[in-house]
């Protein structure tokens, strides 16, 4: 039976994609398994045209060289954002991670972004595209001695995506959880161009190596549209959500489009946002988090999940036309 949407696997050098795809429309979501359940490319239809909303890496050898670096599309567990020195007791057992920004001698953005996953979901209909990503981990990670299965849930529909992140517990103790996704957005030559709104309250005041100092400031000034210029963000908001789905907005006056990036709060759910805007201002990384930078250390936000208990949250994209 032939429905609206297909999911098609590809290839993206000497990996394998997984193209969530809307026959009718032409819109699409990739994603790469084998490199920790990555968020690819999505393009979707505004009057007509398709357009490309993320930047993406052009190829597997850019992937390779600069992941790293930049985590573009990248799943962020078991902590989003930086670890003081890659040390943290959790529950009185000190644990030592990689340390992989070595000139901010920080551990960064968790432990599965390169990871492989398997698929252990796929449907379509004509209502949408759906896919889940597993990975399971027998306690043997660097610095995470915990067992737990991940699995990542890809939905495409004729609004946009949606993504959800459940973690099960698997081992005989309490095990911290946190979470965060790392999307770049692009709907223009410059991230100056952009139109920008999102529910901020306050920001928290880090220090040299980019780690929360204990200190916030209330700062509204994006709650409602205006125009992002040259301001820069390499920073991180509290969200004024009150367990309600809140929304960040992109717009783009010239293509009439925009983008809702919409995350869920609450309880364990994505309560704080990293906003990011690279030096080449090409793009503006959105990224809902679960937890604050350094969570595990300050002790703000992360889950504490006690054995076969599970955590989900989820956030997603939807498409805004602009008259």
């Amino acid at each position: 039976m032939q429905t609206n949407f297909d999911i098609i696997p590809s290839t993206f050098g000497r990996y394998t994609t997984l193209e969530l795809k809307n026959q009718v429309t032409g819109e699409y979501l990739s994603v790469l398994p084998e490199v920790g359940g990555m968020l690819h490319c999505l393009e979707l239809e505004f009057s007509g045209k398709l357009i490309p909303v993320l930047d993406s890496y052009k190829n597997a050898d850019e992937l390779e060289l600069t992941l790293t670096n930049t985590y573009k599309g990248s799943n962020l567990f078991p902590f989003p954002n930086r670890i003081d020195g890659g040390k943290y007791t959790f529950e009185g057992k000190e644990n030592l991670l990689d340390i992989n920004f070595p000139h901010e001698k920080n551990a960064i953005h968790g432990l599965i972004y390169n990871q492989p996953f398997e698929v252990s979901k796929r449907k379509v209909s004509e209502e949408e595209a759906f896919l889940e990503l597993q990975y399971s981990s027998d306690g043997k990670l660097k610095g995470y001695p915990y067992k737990f299965e991940l699995l990542v849930q890809f939905e495409l529909n004729n609004e946009g995506i949606r993504v959800n992140t459940i973690v099960t517990n698997k081992s005989d103790s309490n095990i911290p959880v946190g979470n965060g996704w790392h999307p770049y957005f692009v709907l223009f030559d410059k991230a100056n161009e952009a139109d920008l709104s999102f529910p901020s309250k306050e920001y928290y005041a880090v220090n040299d190596r980019m780690l929360p100092t204990g200190n916030t400031t209330e700062y509204r000034d994006f709650n409602s549209i205006k125009n992002l210029g040259t301001i820069h963000f390499d920073t991180c908001f509290s969200i004024d959500g009150h367990g309600k789905q809140v929304e960040t907005i992109i717009k783009n006056k010239t293509l009439h489009a925009g983008l809702s990036v919409w995350q869920e709060t609450g309880n364990n759910k994505f309560n704080y946002l990293q906003i990011y805007t690279p030096l080449d201002r090409s793009s503006i990384a959105i990224e809902p988090m679960t937890c604050l930078p350094n969570a595990f250390n300050n002790g703000t936000g992360y889950t504490v999940l006690k054995p076969k208990e599970v955590f989900s949250a989820a956030w997603g994209v939807r498409r805004l036309e602009i008259k």
